[in-house]
């Protein structure tokens, strides 16, 4: 159903030059979002953009599934 909240817990990388960027508010309201990193560069295609902070972002959002408080 759409607008449905959606139980999986993800994590969100926003990055500045991205084409689209939901509002914090509505992808809380949306999703269960355990994990958000706000990158200082980056567009579109940021994993190929800048890989470095992109690999990075994965074991913290590992580490926020694992102790969500």
């Amino acid at each position: 159903m759409w607008g449905a909240r959606v139980a999986v817990p993800p994590g969100i990388a926003v990055f500045p030059r991205a084409k689209t960027r939901a509002p914090r508010r509505w992808s809380e309201r949306q999703w269960n979002l355990v994990y958000v990193s706000e990158q200082p560069r980056g567009g579109h295609f940021a994993a190929f953009e800048r890989p470095g902070p992109s690999t990075a972002d994965l074991p913290a959002f590992r580490r926020a599934l694992a102790d969500p408080d």
